[in-house]
């Protein structure tokens, strides 16, 4: 829900980037409630018998700035430009075209539209891993010699070929 609010917050900031996380979300929460506002203007012109309509259109309109600047912003992240959404126009190719940019991942460096959105979500945490001297380093014996009793290893006649 932070990322659909985030959209909102964000609905007439057409500049910047946004991760996939953040456009999707978005797209998701605002496909619930069209169909929450749908339903609802269903039942209200059922129950009320109003002739037209009301809350779909509105929420509708109200969405558009939102769900046009977070596709901006996801377009940004890529490193295309805005006008990459004139796309869905072309048949068949265009919103194919547009779909895959927008599931593709973003740059992972900054680029001419700003810095990674990712940039401070997990930080690469390097281990803390213990300075062994040289010294310290003990040398323990292979199994394999720590396994060979003491008569085997004074008797080595029967390692010798035969004559």
């Amino acid at each position: 829900m932070e990322w659909y609010l985030k959209a909102w917050r964000l609905a007439f900031d057409f500049s910047g980037r946004a991760r996939r996380k953040e456009y999707w979300m978005f797209i998701l929460f605002n496909i619930i409630f069209f169909i929450m506002a749908f339903m609802l203007d269903v039942m209200l012109t059922l129950l009320l018998d109003l002739p037209i309509q009301i809350i779909f259109p509105l929420y509708y309109i109200a969405a558009f700035f939102p769900s046009l600047a977070v596709l901006f912003r996801r377009l940004h992240d890529t490193n295309r430009s805005g006008w990459y959404v004139l796309l869905q126009f072309i048949p068949l190719v265009g919103p194919i075209l547009l779909f895959v940019y927008l599931v593709e991942e973003g740059h992972y460096s900054d680029n001419r539209y700003g810095e990674n959105p990712k940039k401070n979500e997990n930080p690469i945490v390097e281990p803390a891993y213990q300075k062994i001297e040289p010294a310290a380093i003990k040398v323990e014996p292979a199994v394999s010699e720590r396994l060979v009793s003491r008569e085997d290893k004074e008797d080595h006649s029967r390692f010798m070929p035969r004559s």
